[in-house]
């Protein structure tokens, strides 16, 4: 009988592994970024700066999980308000009245920053939808009921979204010559 030579990981060392691959990938689409906003005119930076400011926060995220910060701020609020407001009973209401004014300001600065580049060539179109990728992957994991998709489907969708940019960066960096 033939021994398997390779041990297969369990579930808490693939997950780390998956999150130090993703970590890295979003580190170094940050990083080419940034660089492609540096190398542009000013009035083409746009949706650049979106993408790298995105990039950035997403591979700040990976090392030093700011949701859990983010999750102990709101505990630390509803726990501050709950004496004067009850918002424990409402959890559903509170957590979507957190998260709808969050994501209005998201989605319409990035419309405003997105509006006043000049050129919105197939590299930001590409750039730009996996950055929607990944932002629906993180709000429909946020939303109540919604916490069924399992690790696998979340990896590859930020997969997915990790391509998508680095093909709008591929495509930025030849437009820029």
């Amino acid at each position: 009988m033939i021994a398997i030579a390779a041990r297969i990981p369990d579930k808490t060392q693939a997950t780390l592994l998956g999150d130090q691959i993703t970590l890295l990938a979003w580190a170094i689409l940050a990083v080419l970024s940034w660089l492609l906003v540096r190398r542009l005119p000013r009035h083409e930076r746009g949706a650049w700066l979106v993408v790298a400011a995105y990039c950035s926060v997403i591979a700040i995220d990976k090392a030093v999980d700011l949701q859990i910060a983010f999750y102990s701020f709101v505990q630390w609020s509803v726990d501050v308000l709950d004496p004067w407001f009850g918002l424990r009973q409402h959890r559903g209401v509170v957590k979507v009245l957190l998260l709808v004014p969050m994501l209005i300001v998201t989605v319409g600065g990035t419309i405003w920053i997105v509006r006043q580049d000049r050129r919105l060539d197939r590299s930001r179109v590409f750039a730009i939808a996996g950055l929607v990728l990944v932002v629906l992957l993180v709000g429909v994991r946020a939303l109540p009921g919604f916490g069924f998709l399992d690790e696998e489907v979340g990896w590859g969708l930020e997969a997915v979204s990790c391509w998508l940019i680095a093909a709008g960066l591929l495509l930025g960096f030849r437009g820029s010559r």
